[in-house]
């Protein structure tokens, strides 16, 4: 019987591996199972495969499909609840066929929170009552939110959409306690008109939507905010979104970041790959900005981040054009992180607050004497480089460790 469960089981076929898995349900022998599964181990709860269940690529799925249906049918709950974390993956190139998951082997997974659903022909049928983040690429669902209203549970915590056949965001209501989405190249969805009003939702990911312009609607609670390669131009007022704290762009389309800025709230900004002059006066306004980082931008206008009465930290990363005298007179500027090709330090000595200088990354420094006499209290770069600093500054630098670095 064990051999021929064993041929069953890794078939080639999905029916076959069907059948494999309905006689192992049927034996319900907890030690049959177990010996088949004496390669693959569990690890931070998630599941890793080992002989028999390993193939090449084209096969893999089978032996994955077979693989959690074994353990879906093992007899001891116990086996089952240590698996937390778990990825269906129903296609390994693109053209293959998509397989549909098996209807009634997730929910059985009783310690289950986190999901990836990757290539799949549907959804399946029921999910695990505990699921708290799921990920969802390449199925073939128009209705997917409204099923995973109905099958996910109210206690979905994050949701992770790309390339699905989404028009529409209507029906999220459904699925209350959302506090992430994530969005990513849903090439047919007109807007963004569906999220508004949602009651929990905090985090939201906008990664290649293709939508030129995308208003962001009425979201109350939304604190962070990341757009990765469009929307084209996302419209921002405080009104739709009076919780924003965080926001982050990867090439930015709106270089100028006005809306962005009229936020009294917003206290964390991050911009990197913008291709265009990216244009920051409008952060004068911008009561609560307190850290600010720029990385690898084409070229950047600092002025306005002088008048920021609450910024703290600057990180400059990787941006070929940047005047940091621009900076001068910032109140309070405690802490400047530069690693560019050519800088010119000399203008930090118009920062009144400036404490801690960070080098680390960058070229090796040209001009520290531009630094001698400031009140710093700590001078951070790279440990190769110690030696080129002048006398007057090895104070400030963190104590090297027995291997030649600094701690």
């Amino acid at each position: 019987m064990s051999r021929a469960l064993r041929r069953l089981l890794l078939a080639d076929d999905a029916a076959r591996v069907d059948q494999g898995l309905a006689l192992a349900k049927a034996l319900d022998d907890g030690a049959a199972i177990d010996a088949l599964l004496a390669e693959t181990t569990i690890r931070g709860g998630r599941l890793v495969p080992g002989r028999p269940f390993l193939a090449a690529a084209g096969r893999q799925p089978l032996r994955d499909r077979a693989l959690r249906g074994l353990l879906a049918a093992h007899p001891e709950p116990s086996r089952r609840a240590a698996i937390r974390r778990l990825r269906v993956f129903g296609a390994a190139r693109q053209g293959d066929a998509k397989l549909a998951p098996e209807g009634g082997t997730l929910p059985r997974f009783l310690g289950l929170r986190s999901l990836e659903l990757l290539h799949l022909a549907r959804l399946p049928r029921a999910l695990p009552a505990g699921l708290r983040r799921l990920r969802v690429r390449d199925v073939d669902d128009p209705a997917l939110i409204a099923t995973l209203a109905a099958r996910a549970g109210a206690g979905l915590r994050w949701l992770d959409l790309e390339r699905v056949p989404l028009e529409s965001l209507d029906g999220l209501e459904g699925l209350p306690q959302l506090r992430g989405l994530a969005l990513r190249g849903l090439r047919r969805l007109g807007s963004l008109a569906g999220l508004s009003g949602h009651p929990s939702l905090r985090a939201l990911v906008l990664q290649r939507l293709g939508l030129p312009a995308t208003p962001i609607p009425r979201l109350p609670r939304l604190v962070a905010l990341r757009l990765e390669g469009g929307p084209a131009h996302v419209a921002l007022t405080p009104e739709s979104t009076p919780s924003l704290r965080r926001f982050a762009a990867r090439d930015p389309g709106d270089p100028t970041l006005e809306g962005l800025f009229a936020h009294p709230s917003v206290a964390h900004v991050r911009i990197e790959g913008a291709l265009r002059l990216l244009r920051l006066a409008g952060a004068a306004a911008c009561r609560g900005l307190r850290h600010v980082e720029l990385l690898h931008c084409a070229k950047v206008d600092l002025r306005g981040l002088a008048d920021a009465p609450a910024l703290e930290t600057l990180v400059l990363r990787g941006s070929v054009a940047v005047e940091l005298g621009a900076l001068a007179g910032a109140p309070r500027l405690r802490r400047v992180a530069v690693r560019l090709p050519h800088v010119d330090l000399g203008p930090l000595r118009d920062l009144p607050a400036l404490e801690v200088v960070d080098l680390r990354g960058g070229p090796p420094p040209r001009d520290l004497d531009a630094l001698v006499g400031l009140p710093l209290r700590r001078l951070e770069l790279e440990p190769r480089y110690r030696a080129a600093v002048p006398e007057a500054l090895r104070s400030l630098l963190p104590p090297a460790t027995p291997g030649g670095g600094a701690r």
